[in-house]
């Protein structure tokens, strides 16, 4: 359970909180090639690149016939090498009930080169959007801004209703680091 919930927390966002759970199942079970791949292959996008040769090896040792095993450190040497960072973007718009206005900011978005607008989800009683989309930082700051401009000029809160509080037309804009990238590099 606590290798699934790793992976779970890694792949939301959580890249710290996930590798420390999977550090923790390999306490419980010290022995298990699973959870040693898993370590192996999420130590170097966390950028422990030192780390990431000792599960591999261990579960050679308790499997020397483990294939994934001896591809690994090569295959994350490679892929590290030539990853890009990649970040992920979710602002959260003032509007869910005019579709021309949310269509106009998914656009913005969608014409920053370099950017996959992965989701729209809009709330009419909310009166709310959430777009979440992705790409390498500097085309994402780019969508962003863009996207926050287009609302700006677009939702007039003098107007808007909705059960949802806000604080301006684009009320938050978080940034979440998906690859090669930490945190504090998003905050920045």
């Amino acid at each position: 359970i606590l290798r699934c919930l790793g992976w779970s927390m890694y792949h939301q966002g959580e890249q710290h909180r996930g590798i420390i759970l999977l550090e923790r199942s390999l306490f419980l079970a010290p022995n298990d090639p699973l959870i040693l791949n898993d370590l192996g292959v999420l130590y170097p996008n966390n950028k422990n690149f030192e780390r990431a040769e000792q599960p591999f090896k261990k579960t050679l040792q308790i499997e020397p016939s483990n294939d994934k095993a001896k591809e690994c450190p090569n295959a994350v040497k490679r892929h590290n090498a030539s990853m890009k960072q990649i970040i992920e973007c979710i602002p959260n718009f003032s509007e869910g009930q005019n579709p021309k206005t949310i269509a106009e900011i998914a656009d913005a978005i969608k014409q920053t080169s370099g950017v996959q607008l992965l989701h729209i989800t809009s709330d009419p009683d909310h009166n709310r959007t959430v777009m979440t989309f992705i790409g390498e930082p500097k085309p994402v700051i780019t969508a962003a801004f863009a996207a926050i401009e287009t609302a700006s000029k677009l939702i007039d809160l003098n107007q808007h209703q909705g059960v949802h509080p806000r604080i301006g037309a684009t009320d938050v804009c978080p940034l979440v680091p998906l690859k090669n990238i930490s945190i504090e590099e998003c905050n920045e």
